[in-house]
């Protein structure tokens, strides 16, 4: 008799655990269903998250989901990371990211690619978010994990990737690799990686190199008539035009990339702004052309990296529009955010002209590129570090951190990125580190080697 009672109370138990159980396996599949990331742990699911990003409500749900799922099983990493994903969507805070990290030093390239964007000041991350004490960030960090994401054929990573080896913003600039890399990607096909998107890209490079080979130029051919949609030609008609302009790999035609040009509409596309600028100033001193020069350069949507730089150049030398140094540094800053070369030539112009604006943003963002320059050796970065710093500009000024600089690039140059690699507190920020009595000595040892 007793053990029938026990086995009645057992299955009342069990037929009363069962919503439980459904409710969890509910939470866990639609956690699974909405977060997870591409290619893992199932390499058939090729969205990702990404379809999330923008849709506030079935973020909240994927949150709610997620979160029960990594109550029911506080073991399975899975659900905690995919939570994590989540939660960096809707508010990147340190936590997040931490997790995050765990994910990407599993190997997993989607938060790969969102811890190594967090670097890269990527979207709505909080300036916090570079230091989590031990697990800080670094630059090192950054160019590793947005690279295995890329080699795994993630494709936000990939274009990050070539965009940094472009651009000299987080790794040493070197067309030559990103080319490479875009070639290998070609080679090797990954799932869920359209092979004709990456060869368009790698078109538009080559057409943008104005030291490629012959060969290349040829290859760039093949590859853009294999362009799958009107989208993806007409992204690469601005750098074809460039190559036209400048007799790249055919003959100079002015007229032909003037016309290639005319064939995207005006709103497509911030590169084809700046062709169409190098365009007009080809036909000065006509009225139309010059009006056109002043149309672009007032036209604040356009001011992307190499449209701002080559605005900034415009206006420093005066001979084509008024001089204007003030709005020069305005795209000079805007620009020195993703390039290594204006963030130097924006260090020694500003100095003089302290009345600009910078924001506390792009001022960190500015010192961050110039930091990285410093740790790859780059000519000029260093210098260009203490010059800033020297500034009279306050987002900038420090005057110890200056001297500390100073010092040791009298005695080692631009080249020693052991200094650097300290990143004591403060050098993304101008502000005074509190431990500047020990980085101090840890400078003056590194100076008296």
């Amino acid at each position: 008799m007793a053990k029938n009672y026990a086995s009645l109370c057992y299955l009342a138990f069990a037929l009363l655990a069962l919503p439980a159980l459904a409710s969890e396996q509910q939470s866990v599949d639609r956690c699974n269903e909405l977060a997870s990331f591409a290619g893992y742990p199932d390499p058939s699911v090729k969205v990702g998250t990404l379809a999330l990003a923008g849709n506030r409500a079935l973020l909240g749900e994927a949150e709610k989901v997620c979160a029960d799922a990594t109550r029911a099983f506080p073991t399975e990493k899975r659900y905690r990371y995919q939570l994590a994903n989540v939660q960096f969507l809707l508010a990147p805070t340190n936590e997040v990211i931490a997790v995050l990290r765990e994910a990407a030093e599993e190997g997993i390239a989607e938060p790969q690619y969102r811890v190594a964007a967090v670097y890269d000041f990527d979207g709505a991350a909080p300036i916090g978010a570079l230091d989590t004490g031990s697990g800080r960030v670094s630059r090192a960090d950054a160019e590793r994990y947005m690279k295995s994401a890329a080699i795994q054929g993630y494709r936000l990573a990939v274009i990050r990737y070539v965009d940094w080896l472009v651009s000299g913003k987080v790794v040493r600039r070197d067309m030559n690799a990103a080319k490479a890399f875009l070639r290998t990607l070609l080679a090797t096909p990954r799932e869920g990686l359209n092979a004709r998107y990456m060869g368009y890209l790698l078109a538009g490079l080559i057409f943008r190199d104005t030291n490629a080979l012959e060969t290349e130029y040829a290859e760039a051919q093949v590859l853009l008539g294999k362009s799958e949609t009107d989208t993806d030609r007409d992204n690469v008609k601005p750098a074809l035009a460039r190559a036209m302009r400048l007799g790249l790999g055919r003959p100079k035609d002015v007229e032909a990339a003037r016309a290639l040009l005319a064939t995207i509409p005006k709103v497509k596309s911030a590169e084809a702004q700046l062709e169409r600028l190098e365009l007009a100033i080809l036909a000065l001193p006509d009225a139309a052309a010059r009006a056109e020069i002043h149309s672009l350069l007032s036209g604040k949507g356009y001011r992307y990296r190499d449209f701002a730089t080559r605005s900034a150049e415009l206006q420093l030398k005066g001979d084509i529009i008024g001089r204007d140094r003030l709005a020069a540094l305005a795209d000079m800053a805007s620009a020195a955010e993703s390039s290594m070369e204006t963030a130097i030539r924006f260090a020694g112009e500003v100095k003089h002209h302290y009345r600009h604006e910078v924001q506390a943003t792009g001022a960190k963002n500015i010192m961050a590129r110039l930091l990285e320059g410093a740790e790859l050796g780059v000519p000029g970065a260093v210098k260009a570090l203490i010059e800033l710093k020297s500034a009279p500009h306050e987002v900038f000024r420090d005057e110890k951190g200056a001297a500390a600089l100073r010092d040791i690039y009298a005695k080692k140059g631009d080249v020693d990125a052991r200094l650097i690699s300290l990143r004591w507190r403060g050098a993304t920020t101008g502000d005074v580190p509190s431990n500047i009595a020990a980085v101090t000595r840890e400078i003056d040892a590194l100076a008296a080697e």
